[in-house]
């Protein structure tokens, strides 16, 4: 049954185009994932669809009696009560339908009542199961445990909250009210990475409609069912997640690509022929050219296909190799405002890796990264730079930009000995052109102002780049710009991130930050084949060491050493169970991609020899790397 129908919906400020005859069906039950470039009008269409926002053409309807919710992107919460309170005002009607119940409950005992309060208990206890009363305050609890609130945390007032736990409770709020549609307009900004692991497997899960705005790429994969893409302000929705979208919009595109270009072949070929037929003259030709104009005005033209856009050009390159050792941090330790964030911190970088830090929300990432580079002085421990190393350093917050100067001036305040041309130049492999360059960086979105301070960071010439959080707020182009960008550079990279796509991509070492007293940090190398589930298990691996070393501390060492060796031979077992799944998706993809490239190959025509040559050879690439695989195969 279809829950929302949206058709030829437009939305214009002025001469400005946001969206254009939008029109698209949502399912009862779909999870569709809406994705595009920023500023492509995804959250104008959620205002839409919300009801915040008239569109200037086109309409969309709502199956009847649909309930819709949307959480936007900067969402907190906003409440005077309690943690409690604010959550259980999602649900007003539960509560009331509670007190009903009791006042008649209390009446009957009293003696008071009368036979017609006895059967208005019967239906408001019948209409109160029927709504999920009897299970609501324990989901309550369970979705504020779930977004990290401790039991003690439920009686705070929601003004006494810190902004992330804000964010947290308007999130918990919104899930609570399970709305028949719920608005999710990036929802995983700011969560650390085992709340935003629940929360995945939350929506996966999820009875309801889902439209959910995310640049998340891991998430979008494993939440969504269906992808609405959004870009040059035209929709269009594809069956599948993330990854199976863009497999279908390359080829869509490859294919819209080759029927326009044939089609321009036969409209030069018939231009031509009625070219041929005017120099011949006769009036029997003017018959067949007339004939011929007829069929061109006839023809129904195709549109060349759009590329994939424009896209952030970013390089990162070392002025100097530095030391080997590029950074060694010992026994570092950090407390705010009297309590403790970390402590027995010791690890070392060392020249060409890419260290992902993670942990999480409150663990102190952020104040360690500020440490290493300088901008905190840490309780006690030491930070020791290498010989030559050069750090850059790029703030989550983006503190090191000037809110009163603009894009122009903020670079070339970087960068004086840089001309305008020069500078203009780089802000345009920045995606900033013309005027863009003129707006007050107090006015840029939080887009821009990342790629604002990743385009001031490009010519520092830095050997070792310390990023916080490079990819929040970048749209999915941006973010694999970077990870081109960083697997190119041939520098030391330290960065904070729960983007685990990114994380996948880029890595070659893990690792943990711990809560103060939990033991420091936890190190996990990766090759170059295993990526965050390999982390995963391992660092639940190690939990359990660490238990069995502090709940048995009296079990003998026999005992303790099999506990230990069954946990790393179960971690050992989930590793080689995900190896051996990316194996077998890689075979799966070669089987299906081999009869399509023989097909192609044996279907060419003569003439196109050159192209033949190049699929024979994609052809024994494949052939060549399926046999491999099939060679690992136990």
């Amino acid at each position: 049954m279809t829950i929302l129908s949206v058709s030829g919906v437009s939305l214009s400020y002025g001469a400005e185009e946001i969206l254009r005859a939008v029109t698209f069906a949502v399912n009862e039950g779909d999870r569709v994932g809406v994705i595009g470039p920023n500023g492509a009008g995804k959250t104008s269409l959620f205002r839409i669809l919300e009801g915040k926002e008239a569109p200037t053409g086109g309409s969309f309807s709502l199956a009847r009696g649909t309930r819709v919710a949307c959480l936007g992107q900067n969402a907190a919460a906003d409440g005077t009560g309690t943690v409690a309170e604010y959550m259980l005002g999602a649900l007003p009607e539960l509560p009331e339908a509670e007190a009903r119940i009791r006042a008649l409950e209390q009446k009957l005992e009293s003696g008071l009542g009368r036979a017609e309060d006895a059967s208005r208990l019967a239906e408001e206890n019948e209409r109160f199961t029927a709504a999920g009363g009897r299970q609501y305050r324990a989901r309550c609890d369970s979705l504020l445990e779930k977004t990290g609130f401790l039991e003690a945390e439920k009686a705070l007032p929601v003004s006494a909250l810190s902004g992330g736990q804000k964010t947290r409770l308007a999130l918990a709020r919104i899930l609570f009210a399970e709305p028949d549609l719920l608005l999710l307009d990036e929802p995983t900004n700011h969560l650390d990475l085992p709340t935003l692991s629940w929360l995945e497997s939350y929506l996966a899960a999820y009875k309801k409609t889902l439209l959910v705005v995310s640049h998340d790429r891991y998430f979008l994969d494993r939440v969504t069912n269906k992808t609405l893409v959004i870009s040059s302000g035209r929709a269009k929705l594809y069956p599948g997640n993330y990854s199976k979208t863009e497999l279908l919009r390359d080829e869509q595109r490859a294919f819209e690509e080759k029927r326009w270009k044939l089609q321009q072949k036969e409209i030069a070929r018939i231009e031509a022929f009625i070219e041929q037929q005017r120099r011949f003259g006769r009036e029997r030709n003017f018959i067949t050219i007339a004939s011929r104009e007829k069929a061109l005005a006839r023809m129904e033209k195709y549109e060349r296909p759009e590329g994939p856009g424009r896209e952030m050009r970013l390089s990162f390159s070392a002025a100097e190799t530095g030391a080997n050792e590029v950074l060694a941090v010992r026994d570092l330790a950090m407390s705010f405002e009297g309590k403790d964030l970390f402590s027995g911190v010791d690890f070392t970088v060392r020249r060409g890796e890419r260290i992902f830090l993670v942990g999480q929300n409150g663990t102190g990432k952020s104040t360690l990264m500020r440490i290493l580079c300088g901008r905190l002085v840490p309780l006690r421990g030491s930070v020791i730079l290498g010989a030559g190393v050069r750090p850059a350093y790029y703030d989550q917050e983006n503190h090191g930009l000037s809110p009163e100067n603009t894009v122009l001036e903020e670079l070339a305040a970087a960068y004086p000995a840089k001309t305008e041309r020069e500078l203009r130049t780089l802000l345009g492999a920045f995606l900033f052109s013309g005027d863009d360059v003129k707006k007050p960086v107090a006015a840029l979105s939080g887009g821009e102002k990342c790629r604002l301070a990743l385009c001031k960071m490009m010519w520092s010439g830095a050997n070792f780049l310390l990023l916080d959080e490079p990819t929040n707020h970048l749209d999915i182009s941006s973010k694999e710009a970077l990870e081109r960008a960083l697997e190119d550079y041939e520098g030391t990279a330290l960065i904070v991130s729960h983007d685990r796509y990114f994380i996948d991509r880029i890595a070659t070492r893990i690792l943990e930050l711990q809560p103060a007293g939990e033991g420091g940090i936890f190190s996990c190398p990766l090759s170059a084949e295993e990526g965050y589930d390999t982390f995963l298990a391992a660092a639940e691996a190690e939990r359990a060491r660490r238990a069995a070393a502090t709940d048995a501390p009296a079990a003998p060492s026999g005992k303790k050493a099999d506990y230990l060796s069954r946990k790393e031979e179960a971690a050992r077992l989930r590793r080689e169970q995900k190896q051996k799944e990316r194996r077998q998706a890689r075979v799966a993809e070669l089987e299906a991609l081999i009869p399509e490239l023989e097909k192609e190959l044996y279907s060419l025509p003569a003439e196109e020899y050159k192209k033949g040559a190049e699929l024979q050879q994609k052809l024994s690439a494949a052939e060549e790397e399926l046999l491999s695989l099939y060679g690992e195969e136990p």
